[in-house]
């Protein structure tokens, strides 16, 4: 995450919780300054514990960004590396692997096997590893065409870099094992087995232009808690026609950037 959006989920936070509880100690007809003394105790307590969860999610999840450049060239490489290359590549880390799954490494022996659609997998003390890369994300489409191979193995284990919410969803209910890109870049890591280099260049992707950035979905939040906020301050002003229409716009744009904005 970054820390502009860390920092404005933070304030969004400490304005809905605060204006909440100061209209309703206003309702209750608690005095106006023991009401804004409460209301700045509730949005500071509401945005404190957001950031422990924030900086928790993060410390679990998130790469810095210097991690996410070698994320990024590791998978990229994985994404055109010829099936021998790839399978050349996860022989020496699947022990690593079966440490992501909480199984124990007794053996470093493995089997290579290929089913009559030519599909590659891994073998390794029971765990068969399915080695998909693909530019886009794997969709459930995707899955839909694997499984009937997949659930053929005892202890089936994706491996791919992203995937969609909904393909994610269907893998869980599925009870597919799954190792991603970020997984699978911790796992190398812990053991100090990134490659230095890879015999495909790896290219960083393209920055996207500014416009882009600015109408990505992750930015809709933003938009919203800002009419929001807008709309808010239109009650404390003698005349809030321009708040009131700033702040409806603010709202439309986030639904608009919501259903519309870049990923």
């Amino acid at each position: 995450m970054k820390k502009s959006a860390y920092y404005s989920d933070l304030i969004f936070t400490f304005a809905f919780l605060g204006f909440c509880a100061l209209f309703l100690l206003r309702y209750f007809k608690i005095p106006l300054i023991f009401s804004l003394i409460l209301s700045v105790s509730f949005g500071l307590a509401g945005s404190y514990l957001l950031s422990l969860y924030l900086k928790k999610k993060r410390e679990l999840f998130a790469l810095k960004k210097s991690e996410e450049d070698e994320k990024e060239s590791l998978c990229f490489y994985l994404k055109l590396a010829t099936e021998e290359e790839i399978i050349n590549f996860f022989k020496p880390i699947l022990p690593f692997l079966l440490s992501l799954l909480n199984a124990p490494n007794t053996t470093n022996e493995y089997a290579q096997k290929k089913d009559e659609n030519n599909l590659s997998k891994l073998f390794l003390q029971g765990y068969a590893f399915f080695p998909i890369f693909k530019f886009n994300e794997i969709t459930c489409d995707d899955i839909a065409r694997f499984y009937p191979k997949l659930k053929q193995e005892p202890a089936p284990v994706l491996l791919f870099d992203k995937a969609t919410l909904e393909a994610q969803s269907l893998i869980e209910k599925l009870g597919i094992l799954n190792i991603d890109g970020n997984k699978l870049y911790k796992a190398l890591k812990s053991n100090d087995s990134i490659p230095k280099e890879y015999p495909i260049k790896t290219a960083m992707p393209v920055k996207r232009k500014k416009r882009n950035i600015a109408f990505a979905k992750s930015n809709s939040k933003r938009f919203f808690s800002g009419g929001a906020m807008i709309l808010a301050s239109s009650v404390f002003i003698p005349y809030p026609a321009y708040y009131v229409i700033s702040g409806c716009l603010l709202l439309l744009t986030s639904v608009f950037v919501r259903i519309f904005g870049y990923r």
